[in-house]
């Protein structure tokens, strides 16, 4: 299905694992991706290179945070305070990697 026709059902798509937390980043309102099919976007997203952490995070040592999150050292009864905001820098910067690389292969 076309990303931009998902119209916020979340949870019911392949790309969830790519959208912020509740009220963040949300992949299917931003405009770029309308007429992607979702399993275009999810193949592109797996291969996303390294992601910049937030400044603020730098040298944290919690392993909350995105896909650490629920491992066998995780800390989720005390949730770090800027777990959203770094989740939603995440999904926005694999979003800019999927535009990039789509981009760059219709320039082709």
């Amino acid at each position: 299905m076309k990303i931009g026709k998902l119209e916020q059902h979340c949870g019911e798509c392949e790309v969830i694992d790519y959208c912020g937390n509740g009220f963040g980043f949300c992949i299917c309102t931003d405009s770029r991706f309308a007429e992607v099919d979702e399993a275009d976007y999810y193949s592109i997203a797996a291969k996303t290179p390294e992601i910049k952490e937030l400044e603020i995070c730098k040298g944290c040592k919690r392993p909350d945070c995105d896909i650490y999150r629920y491992s066998e050292i995780d800390y989720a009864d005390e949730p770090c305070e800027h777990m959203d905001e770094n989740r939603d820098n995440f999904c926005e910067q694999v979003a800019d990697y999927v535009y990039s690389t789509i981009k760059g292969a219709e320039e082709q």
